[in-house]
């Protein structure tokens, strides 16, 4: 058996488990959740050569609570995939794809002293935030003190190719009524036997006034001996209308692509990103925006992006807004302007209609034309509370293909309550 069937073998043998007990008899559960069906049709073009693509996606979303253990909850989401017309990824053997997105048991309980997952789902500790199919246990023992351990395998490589792989890891951290909080954590994994990360570090929230928050972490790489991301933000909110952020950002690229990923040999520089934007409301009805930033690395050139804008608001509840924004990109001899218009429009409390484009003014001797574009339109309409339709149609013409042009429909249908 392939890669490809056993993984898909594996999902599909999790659902029917995730089905089985669902059905058990004599369990009384509640079911919730949602079901989005999405068609995608495109035709692409670049360098003379046309490719067409016609799909058909479904996207599950499935939540089952108070089926005979208090605290207990069961949680499933996947999407599968089938080409009409060729294939969308021509190494492929068979049209179509599936996978889980993730499916676990969560158990909350011993008031609130234990909340405790089993199976594929997004874990997030310290340094480590991916699907894993991994144990993740999370203590409040008292005062304010949390403590979290999570062990399994990641996601991201297939079922059948991850022989020893692993990853592991924890945080403890603890908080003082929501003004403030202090973690320590450390994050490391294995892929076929050999160390990928090897992460520890720390994050820190002040929160003293409702009008400042400032959050910030370090982690530090024992395999290349450098701190590849340190990060710290800085909002502040003066006055009801004004909200002014800060951001400064330390990156090693090559620790995030993991020790062992192909890749990292590209990935050796490091990145220093400084950035601040400012957002005023203007008699609750025009907001002004206005931003820089600067991009530092250590080879390449420097790099900054100044720019800004105003959107206009109106509706009940400000919903509908009217934007447009423009920034400039430099860096050394290379450089491009990016405007952008953008609506979203409620129509009739059930319908709304959305539009966004991109210009981008170029340099012909660079990039090889003189502008870029890419907008999409959007049609919505609420059929019921449950039942909702949205039809998008997409354009893009950029240096890397002539033109593309794509239609999508998505259905949603959501579950509230289902016994």
């Amino acid at each position: 058996m392939n890669t490809g069937m056993k993984s898909r073998a594996v999902t599909v043998l999790l659902a029917l488990i995730i089905l089985g007990v669902w059905a058990a008899p004599g369990l009384a559960a509640d079911f919730y959740g949602s079901s989005k069906t999405l068609s995608s049709v495109y035709e692409e073009s670049w360098l003379g050569r046309d490719t067409s693509r016609f799909s058909l996606y479904e996207y599950a979303d499935v939540h089952a609570q108070e089926f005979g253990v208090s605290g207990m909850t069961l949680h499933f989401s996947g999407w599968g995939r089938w080409d009409a017309a060729d294939t969308e990824d021509e190494d492929q053997e068979q049209p179509g794809d599936a996978d889980l997105t993730y499916a676990y048991l969560q158990w909350k309980g011993l008031d609130g002293l234990v909340d405790a997952k089993l199976g594929r789902h997004f874990v997030v500790s310290g340094p480590t935030a991916e699907i894993m199919d991994a144990v993740d246990l999370l203590l409040t023992p008292f005062c304010g003190f949390n403590i979290q351990m999570f062990g399994g395998m990641p996601a991201y490589s297939r079922i059948g190719e991850r022989d020893g792989d692993f990853a592991w890891g924890a945080r403890v951290s603890y908080e003082f009524k929501g003004y403030f909080e202090l973690g320590a954590a450390y994050g490391a994994g294995l892929e076929k036997h050999r160390w990928d990360r090897n992460n520890v570090g720390g994050d820190l929230r002040i929160a003293p006034i409702k009008y400042i928050d400032l959050v910030g972490h370090v982690w530090f790489s024992q395999i290349y001996q450098e701190v590849y991301d340190a990060t710290g933000q800085l909002n502040l909110n003066p006055v009801n209308d004004l909200r002014v952020t800060g951001t400064y950002t330390h990156l090693f690229p090559s620790a995030f692509l993991g020790a062992m990923n192909y890749f990292s040999v590209f990935s050796a520089e490091t990145l220093d990103i400084a950035d601040a934007e400012l957002s005023y409301l203007i008699l609750n009805r025009v907001r002004a925006i206005g931003g820089y930033a600067a991009y530092t690395y250590d080879e390449a050139d420097n790099a900054s992006r100044p720019g800004g804008g105003l959107e206009l608001l109106w509706g009940a509840a400000r919903g509908n807004v009217l934007g447009g924004r423009y920034y400039r990109l430099d860096r050394g001899d290379n450089g491009y302007s990016e405007i952008r218009a953008y609506l979203y429009q409620g129509l009739f409390d059930k319908a709304h209609v959305a539009v966004n484009s991109n210009l981008y003014q170029l340099d012909n001797e660079i990039y090889g034309v003189d502008q870029a574009f890419d907008g999409d339109l959007s049609l919505g309409y609420a059929i019921t509370k449950k039942l909702g339709v949205q039809a998008t149609g997409i354009y893009r013409a950029t240096p890397y293909y002539d033109s593309d042009v794509r239609g999508l429909l998505k259905i949603t249908y959501n579950v509230e309550r289902w016994l």
